[in-house]
């Protein structure tokens, strides 16, 4: 049986509570099975919301999740000045592979991880000048 629009619409918050919450996503070897059965919601249902309401598949929106982990965290260590060491960063935020961060990454913001640093730096280099 299918979920109505609303019916997607709150286990898509519910979901997006419980990623927030919990930072599962973070998790390397997190797939669908694993995150149904955290959140306590039906995997069927789950992949039905993404593909047909939000339009992705379960491994774009999870890595969606972990590239704006990666990009608050790159804008606080700016902030406060500190190196940003990309393969830590990746690993930190759930990728397996440097390759797979940087390729996603660069799908999601239009720019590389380092690309996005030196972005940073250059934008607050020149807001102290």
């Amino acid at each position: 049986m299918h979920l109505s629009t609303d019916e997607q619409r709150l286990l898509l918050q519910s979901l997006e509570a419980y990623l927030h919450k919990t930072k599962i996503f973070t998790d390397a070897e997190l797939n669908l099975d694993k995150l149904a059965q955290g959140a306590g919601i039906s995997k069927y249902h789950i992949s039905e919301t993404l593909n047909s309401y939000a339009g992705k598949s379960f491994y774009q929106y999870i890595n969606e999740w972990r590239i704006r982990r990666a990009m608050e965290q790159i804008r606080f260590m700016n902030e406060k000045a500190l190196p940003v060491n990309v393969l830590t960063l990746a690993y930190d935020c759930g990728f397996k592979a440097k390759s797979s961060f940087n390729q996603y990454f660069k799908k999601i913001t239009g720019l590389t991880p380092t690309e996005y640093i030196k972005s940073l730096v250059a934008a607050s280099v020149t807001i102290h000048d």
